[in-house]
């Protein structure tokens, strides 16, 4: 966002209300509506994930991974009865409406420090069979899309009573893997990656400026790349340019892997595109949410 001494006051204010809502949100999930009032209930993630989101289409067992949650309610979260766990997939071949993948009860959860919680296991094979798919029926790019509810005497919650105000949460109740060809090798030569930030002021990520898109390789090599902010120095070499820019990321031969990460929008105005050295668009990204950038190199075969 813009800096001026004429938004001094206002900065301050908003600082404050930030302050104030984010520890109330500590104390109580308010992103559901009216949550003490229906008596309804909530699951939140308590950590990322163990392991990999991205399905990789030439290898089904690479997708397997735990997602752990809070059950949140009024009631401390021990009226919760059920939680479920739906799927459905959306391809170039197939759409596959949604089906309940599993279903936890109150002997599958665990305490945690304050909650309860439960413990979802997502495996690739699994996730295949329960949609009645096999490993031909996927193209790069394809999306199995998961949605989470949670059952108390109540009802039944899910994303829909998630407020609009707090939508950056309601990934804890739905989320999507993208289908993805991860290869023996990466792609040697440039890699493009197109940037832009929406409001025009460079971009500001984490801790109000911090880290752009970082790159690394299997060898420790790091790249790091972004806009840069016209608020602070820049601790990497950033693209000079508030709205749009580009940077070029050159892979060696014989690189095994190259982890892409973001940390994470600050004001949600940053996206960005990514071009293989064949020129095939591979990712893409933006928003608040900080992770792995899932790269489709199935053209790239």
């Amino acid at each position: 966002m813009k800096h001026s001494k004429y938004i001094t006051a206002l900065a301050i204010l908003a600082s404050t209300m930030l302050l104030w809502n984010c520890a109330d949100d500590d104390k109580l999930p308010i992103d559901f509506k009216d949550l003490e009032v229906s008596g309804g209930a909530y699951a939140e993630e308590v950590s990322p994930p163990d392991g990999s989101g991205a399905f990789n289409k030439l290898d089904a067992s690479t997708f397997s991974y735990t997602k752990i949650y809070n059950l949140v309610s009024p009631a401390g979260g021990d009226d919760i009865t059920q939680l479920d766990y739906y799927i459905s997939f959306t391809g170039v071949n197939k759409e596959v409406s949604e089906v309940l993948y599993t279903s936890l009860s109150t002997s599958d959860f665990t305490q945690g420090e304050e909650y309860p919680q439960a413990t979802v296991l997502l495996d690739g094979g699994q996730v295949l069979s329960t949609l009645g798919l096999v490993v031909e029926d996927l193209e790069g790019g394809d999306t199995f899309d998961f949605r989470i509810a949670v059952t108390n005497p109540n009802g039944t919650f899910s994303v829909d009573q998630v407020s609009a105000n707090f939508d950056n949460q309601s990934s804890d109740f739905n989320f999507t893997s993208l289908v993805v060809c991860e290869l023996p090798e990466v792609p040697a030569g440039d890699w493009i990656v197109e940037m832009e930030d929406s409001y025009g002021d460079g971009w500001q990520t984490v801790d109000n400026g911090g880290p752009g898109i970082t790159i690394t390789l299997n060898t420790g090599q790091v790249f790091e790349v972004g806009l840069c902010s016209p608020y602070e120095p820049s601790d990497y070499d950033c693209t000079n340019e508030l709205s749009s820019g580009t940077a070029v990321v050159t892979i060696p031969d014989g690189i095994l892997t190259a982890d892409w990460y973001f940390p994470g929008d600050t004001y949600s105005e940053i996206t960005f595109r990514i071009f293989a050295p064949s020129g095939n668009l591979v990712g893409s990204g933006g928003g608040t949410t900080e992770g792995a950038i899932p790269l489709n190199l199935c053209n790239e075969l």
